[in-house]
């Protein structure tokens, strides 16, 4: 079985051909599984690069009730604090599946999106940039997997220099994003956030978030334990190249 089932991704294109979704695209943990066929993925991340506010989230929050009809439930706003600072999150029922969608605005992207199996998504780079955040601050153990497939493309220093110039280049009240009324902690500034995951992750319910934190590699990908020792060198790796001094595993109580 694929790691994006065809329902899923019949879902993807459907959305993206609303009016008011063609500016998104897809990211998260399902852009990967689309392109690495790593892992299942169950849930659908979209994200506009700058803001919609509250008339783009009604237009789509419009759109979607006339398209799914009774099959699109549950849709609230988690966070709905201004209209810079919100996202959607609503599940679409797909014959026997329930797909959680959340719709997040001013991702800032850098690259333009891709073009892959008829749907739109983020680049590596930005879905990489994106990952590296949530690994300081969150540590699901999703995104560490994801990252280590992520970084045999890309390394872990070329995307720390990318953090760096993206958040040089768009560091003004406008860029802002729901995240950062967290007050999230770059790993520019401390690469050793990189090794959050080690202690305990992290997860607020008016957040964006995995519907299931189960890891469920296809049969012939690393499993959890391979992903993360390998995850772990390649931070090791940089911290070398950073001059930071890296530190051992706690041993098993």
């Amino acid at each position: 079985m694929a790691a994006v089932s065809a329902e899923l991704l019949e879902t993807i294109i459907e959305l993206q051909s609303l009016s008011s979704l063609k500016n998104a695209v897809l990211g998260g943990g399902t852009n990967l599984a689309i392109r690495y066929d790593h892992r299942e993925s169950i849930d659908m991340d979209f994200f506009f690069s700058g803001i919609i506010g509250k008339s783009g989230y009604k237009e789509i929050e419009n759109e979607i009730q006339a398209y799914f009809k009774g099959n699109a439930t549950r849709l609230d706003y988690p966070c709905d604090e201004s209209d810079q600072y919100m996202f959607m999150r609503f599940w679409v029922k797909k014959q026997e599946r329930n797909i959680k969608v959340e719709i997040i605005q001013n991702a800032n992207f850098l690259d333009e999106p891709e073009l892959i199996d008829g749907a739109r998504l983020a680049s590596i780079r930005d879905i990489g940039l994106l990952k590296l955040m949530t690994a300081s601050n969150r540590a699901s153990f999703k995104d560490i997997y994801d990252l280590d497939y992520l970084t045999e493309d890309v390394t872990l220093s070329t995307l720390m220099a990318d953090l760096k110039y993206k958040q040089e280049t768009f560091k003004g009240e406008e860029y802002r994003t729901i995240f950062d009324l967290d007050n999230e902690v770059s790993p520019v500034g401390d690469p050793l956030r990189l090794l959050l995951f080690e202690a305990k992750a992290t997860e607020r319910k008016n957040r964006p978030n995995h519907s299931d934190h189960r890891i469920l590699p296809q049969s012939d990908k690393k499993n959890w334990m391979a992903a993360q020792s390998s995850y772990r060198r390649k931070v090791r790796r940089l911290c070398n190249e950073l001059g930071v001094d890296f530190p051992s595993l706690s041993p098993i109580a």
